[in-house]
């Protein structure tokens, strides 16, 4: 039997016990968990031939099994804010005051902007450099196009020649941070502004600078995460705006599943059309690479399970990679490695190396360490959903919370695709938060008295 229609069926039900027990909130942490997989694995049906998928037992009831262990840390969550005083009163009263315009002062739009054109022509500085010391000590001034940002890519990502914080300046390192920071506060602002409160998007562009700022600076290291980041940012972020608008008593799930499908049939063709912007190519088709990108973790997870990769030598060498390079670079560990794991054949002519949420915890923890370390996961989603997020108004604190959420919020939303703590469990995330927090302080609440403006200040 090939247990992959066994699968879909599964999440289907897991997606309805999910929908239910979040309130029927589409975009609860478990509901979306249950909604990518079911994408991916449907996508994986529609290829059953064509990757000669012979999907087993124990691979499906591990899989299974994870996402209702998703789902069920997410309902204690639940039933444990449900009984505490403070949440019922804030449920009862279903807080909505609307929202207001995000005004940010010309001389901080000019200072930003400023900041990162610097920090992107410096980035391109630092990314010749790196690449003239390992292939080219002679390059041109004219090596400045996509074939330079693959060559990066391939230095700093799939190698051990040394990482981007080693290879980078590491002043140049934070500021992109800065960058990243100002890019997930142009979604923000966008949404708010143009979207919610329908304000002229001429009015609001430098947010679309912002934006696609921080996507350039992805796609100058040769990568295009910035693209799936930006969209599950986006989605999440328009959806907890528009209750903070309305109010949380409105169910606006279908809504947002026409929301999250444009998302998708937007963004996955831009995700496969910017490839030769960062120097790589492909000869398959649009159908062929969204499915390998999108489906081909589920094949891959069934073969890892009929063909386990060689035991973990150290703890946490798939789920923990970025802690351990991290170590690694202040010499108290020797260990070392590369987040990529092993390719595997899809066809004869497609191969990947992603392998869903559960594999990198399942190779380093085992089975109960897996479990536990989705419990921990869901958990703590789903802590700061429904108790920090849901029901909740517009305030800085509030609009804080939205922001650092819908930064890790990519964890969930790439849930069937890959494993986000090798890149999210780390130092530099810690730093990125703090950036993005003191970011928004800076453009929404920091204010300077100019001149004559100082001294009216003081006569009053």
């Amino acid at each position: 039997m090939n247990y992959i229609y066994l699968l879909l069926f599964s999440e289907l039900v897991l997606f309805l016990l999910a929908f239910f027990i979040s309130g029927q909130d589409i975009l609860a942490p478990s509901s979306m968990f249950c909604a990518v997989f079911i994408l991916s694995t449907s996508l994986a049906i529609l290829n059953v031939d064509n990757w000669n998928i012979k999907y087993c037992f124990e691979a499906y009831w591990i899989l299974t099994s994870g996402i209702l262990v998703f789902v069920l840390a997410e309902w204690l969550v639940i039933l444990l804010l449900r009984a505490t005083p403070h949440k019922q009163k804030v449920i009862r009263n279903n807080l909505s005051r609307g929202r207001q315009i995000i005004r940010v002062e010309r001389w901080k739009v000019v200072a930003a902007s400023a900041f990162n054109v610097i920090c992107l022509v410096w980035q391109l500085w630092e990314i010749r450099k790196v690449v003239s010391s390992v292939t080219n000590p002679a390059m041109g001034p004219e090596a400045m196009g996509p074939e330079l940002f693959f060559q990066y890519r391939s230095i700093t990502s799939y190698n051990l020649v040394g990482s981007t914080e080693l290879l980078m300046n590491p002043i140049l390192t934070q500021c992109l941070k800065v960058v990243m920071a100002l890019g997930i506060f142009g979604s923000f602002g966008l949404v708010n502004n143009v979207i919610l409160l329908k304000q002229p998007l001429k009015k609001n562009i430098y947010f679309l600078f912002f934006l696609f700022s921080y996507i350039l600076s992805d796609f100058m290291t040769g990568g295009r995460s910035s693209i799936l980041q930006i969209a599950a940012t986006t989605l999440i972020i328009s959806y907890i705006l528009y209750h903070h608008a309305i109010g949380w008593g409105y169910v606006l799930s279908w809504k947002y599943i026409r929301i999250a499908f444009i998302c998708l049939v937007v963004g996955l063709p831009v995700f496969y059309l910017a490839l030769p912007l960062v120097g790589r190519s492909t000869d398959k088709s649009l159908f062929d690479y969204i499915s390998a990108y999108m489906a081909g973790s589920i094949q891959h997870f069934n073969q890892y399970i009929q063909n386990p990769s060689p035991d973990a030598v150290v703890f946490g060498e798939e789920s923990l990679v970025s802690l351990q390079s991290f170590f690694w670079k202040l010499g108290i560990s020797d260990y070392h490695r590369i987040s990529h794991l092993e390719y595997r054949a899809l066809n004869y002519y497609m191969y990947g190396n992603v392998y869903t949420f559960f594999r990198r915890p399942l190779h380093d923890f085992g089975l109960g360490g897996m479990y536990l370390f989705t419990v921990i996961i869901s958990s703590v989603f789903s802590w700061i959903y429904h108790a920090k997020i849901k029901y909740q108004y517009q305030s800085f604190k509030n609009d804080c919370t939205v922001l650092l959420y819908s930064f890790f919020y990519r964890w969930i939303a790439m849930g069937s695709i890959d494993q986000m703590s090798t890149y999210l469990l780390s130092f530099g995330t810690a730093i990125s938060c703090v950036i993005l927090v003191a970011v928004f302080w800076t453009m929404t609440r920091l204010r300077l008295v100019w001149g004559s403006k100082r001294k009216e200040v003081k006569n009053t």
